[in-house]
């Protein structure tokens, strides 16, 4: 088969550049196929808001907080976005990098001493998220085989592409090669990406009040009034309001919570996960555990994140391959940022455009990143 894109890897990216290329091309003389990467495990619940102390993604986070509140009222899927909003606490003196960036753009916050309130933040399930996007994929003409899996990309005649797969070879122009899972069929050598763990379980034990306790450090640690049982909206509903204070509108749903280094955010059937990031290797867990203190935990899950070493996404053409793009290293934020990397990448691959993480910090050939064969 000949296309004139070929996109690899079938996360929530590779499917956003999908749809996004397809709407752009003619699917009868250029079309867009999308195979599977080495897919690495994601999270079914992302809670996705402002980052308030990175003034250089404000833009990109707005897009994408923008692009996944809209979707369902302009495509009449299911995107699994929750709109619950969002509670940082910060230290009443701090100073935030973006605050100023972020009203600018029409940012919904607002603060009261040490909380700022995100009224635009949500949770996205990420599997609604990704069946939806496929279907818009579909949709707009893109070829999407999700069973078919990338092997291996080389350069071929012409300045074209082959791509080795499960069921056969594939000639493209150009490759898009989206999330970490299958950033190692980079051709001429892979970017080094950093690993972090981040762990989440579900509270599962008896109703309690958390009594504050003091990390190895001394510093106290609240421990949070949690529901249990069989749970619905309205008790997740009322367990965030008696700890955080009611919302300013019934509409709002129940607030997400973020406290240093942990996360506690509500699906929309009612469960409440709590969870956190981890650099400390063989610690998987801890940072979920001490949220919950000694209460019995439901289900648990931990999963592996990978960005950039240097904190910030890698999105733009592999250095040395001409017409192979590269798109990975979004950390805890990549459904966030997938809309606007979507944008970026169809414009520069179709169109020789693009605006989005046009600054040099995002691109592949920096000198924070290393490359491995």
């Amino acid at each position: 088969m000949r296309a004139r894109l070929v996109i690899i890897g079938s996360g929530t990216t590779g499917l956003c550049v999908a749809h996004e290329a397809a709407r752009r091309t003619d699917p009868l003389s250029s079309p867009v196929l999308l195979l599977a990467g080495a897919e690495r495990t994601s999270p079914r619940l992302e809670l996705c808001r402002h980052d308030l102390d990175s003034e250089e993604l404000a833009l990109e986070v707005r897009q994408g907080l923008r692009f996944w509140s809209g979707l369902r009222a302009k495509t009449g899927r299911d995107p699994g976005w929750n709109p619950c909003g969002a509670v940082v606490e910060v230290s009443e003196g701090t100073e935030l990098s973006s605050w100023e960036r972020l009203h600018e753009l029409g940012a919904a916050l607002s603060r009261e001493g040490d909380k700022v309130f995100d009224d635009d933040a949500g949770t996205l399930d990420a599997e609604c998220a990704r069946s939806c996007l496929e279907a818009l994929a579909r949709d707009a003409g893109a070829v999407v085989r999700t069973g078919e899996r990338a092997l291996s990309v080389r350069a071929a005649a012409e300045g074209t592409h082959l791509i080795e797969t499960s069921a056969g070879e594939i000639i493209a122009d150009d490759v898009v090669i989206a999330g970490a899972g299958a950033c190692s069929l980079t051709p001429g050598g892979a970017p080094s990406l950093v690993r972090r763990t981040w762990s989440e379980r579900a509270f599962g034990g008896e109703s309690e009040r958390g009594e504050v306790r003091a990390d190895e450090e001394g510093e106290p640690l609240v421990l949070e009034f949690l529901p249990s049982g069989e749970l619905d909206a309205s008790s997740v509903q009322g367990a965030f309001e008696e700890r955080f204070g009611a919302a300013e509108s019934e509409s709002a749903g129940p607030r997400a919570r973020v406290q240093r280094d942990l996360v506690a955010a509500p699906e929309r059937g009612g469960r409440l996960w709590v969870g956190g990031a981890d650099d400390a290797a063989g610690d998987r867990g801890a940072l979920a555990a001490r949220a919950l203190g000694d209460a019995a935990a439901g289900e648990e899950r931990e999963r592996a994140l990978w960005e950039g070493p240097d904190g910030a996404p890698i999105i733009g053409a592999v250095p040395g391959c001409e017409r192979v793009w590269l798109a990975c290293g979004f950390g805890a934020r990549a459904n966030l940022l997938a809309p606007a990397c979507a944008e970026t990448l169809s414009a520069k691959v179709l169109e020789g455009g693009g605006g989005w993480f046009a600054r040099e910090r995002f691109q592949p050939p920096r000198a924070a990143l290393s490359w491995r064969g």
